[in-house]
């Protein structure tokens, strides 16, 4: 039996593929599995999955048709026999002690869950390393870092035991934001890592950076029951700063006389100093929206709602999902 499920939805990456199911079939941890889920792509990556299937036991791949990325993990949950589980997106690719590093670290410091660093890879070239800071969190520390830091499901090693009752929502797009937080609140130790171990790679027709008004959509609902739980948590400061970024992205992206905005202009009227962490960009748009919303309007629709780049503009917790699943 493997002692590590990793799970890799697979769709539409066909040119990506072969160098990240590498990268895990030359890990340094040997007692894995690597569950490959075809998620109905209209590529190669069918028969990619199951010639690696046919080379490597510790290979499996499952079949099915195209549900998105959410269907495809919960696919992959369904069958995983690891007492262990990590997820990495099939257009990325991992280090080599990707496995056994955050494995140690957990049975060393008997930690439910384990977070770690990446590398990021950026269009211009540029690569950056996320290191984090190394030591047992606590249960508050752990939800702020998870949700302002940390929200995506590949940067972690979770206890297959934390999967028991929660699964990811099946038609919605950033996903993360909705599981993360519960997994982290859920587990009874967390321990943070200083490796970097995960290769992100930027792609130009991810979700995060896509403007199509579904995954808008997604992200508003996503984020809203991710502030309901945190509330419901006790985490009434945390809340509160993530509804305030929320209603910021919320206005630049869908606009100010969208049918159910009144909640979010009414949340940014309420701020009496600028929530922490806010870049300056930020500050200044929520500057021009205080001293006049009509212009702040204007302003957004002038410019196609693109005040700033994504990654300023919306939650800093928001990371780049799966490419769209349609």
């Amino acid at each position: 039996m493997p002692l590590i499920s990793v799970i890799v939805p697979v769709y539409r990456v066909d040119a990506y593929l072969e160098r990240c199911v590498d990268s895990l079939l030359n890990q340094s941890m040997r007692e894995i599995e690597i569950i490959l889920i075809d998620d109905g792509s209209p590529d190669k990556c069918g028969t990619i999955c199951d010639r690696y299937a046919a080379q490597d036991a510790r290979v499996r791949v499952i079949h099915q048709e195209n549900a998105g990325l959410s269907a495809a993990r919960n696919a992959g949950l369904d069958r995983a026999r690891g007492e262990w589980i990590m997820f990495v997106d099939s257009d990325d690719w991992v280090e080599l002690d990707f496995c056994r590093l955050p494995y140690e670290a957990a049975l060393a410091h008997q930690a439910d869950l384990v977070m770690f660093g990446t590398i990021s890879h950026k269009k211009t070239g540029e690569i950056v390393f996320s290191h984090v800071e190394e030591g047992l969190l606590s249960k508050d520390d752990a939800i702020t870092y998870a949700v302002k830091k940390s929200i995506a499901v590949w940067k972690k090693l979770y206890h297959s035991s934390l999967f028991r009752e929660i699964r990811f929502p099946e038609g919605y797009v950033f996903e993360d934001s909705f599981v993360t937080p519960k997994l982290v609140h859920a587990a009874r130790s967390v321990y943070r890592l200083d490796a970097c171990l995960y290769h992100y790679a930027y792609r130009a027709d991810s979700i995060c950076h896509a403007r199509e008004s579904r995954s808008r959509r997604d992200y508003l609902v996503m984020k809203s029951a991710q502030i309901r739980d945190l509330s419901c948590w006790g985490y009434a400061d945390l809340a509160r700063e993530s509804m305030q970024n929320l209603s910021l992205t919320y206005l630049i992206r869908l606009g100010r006389f969208a049918e159910d905005s009144a909640l979010y202009i009414e949340t940014l009227r309420r701020i009496r100093r600028f929530p922490s962490g806010w870049t300056w960009k930020k500050k200044m748009i929520f500057v021009l929206f205080r001293v006049s919303p009509r212009l702040f309007d204007s302003v957004c629709i002038l410019s196609g709602r693109r005040l700033s780049p994504v990654d300023t503009i919306r939650s800093p917790s928001v990371e780049r999902q799966e490419t769209v699943q349609q």
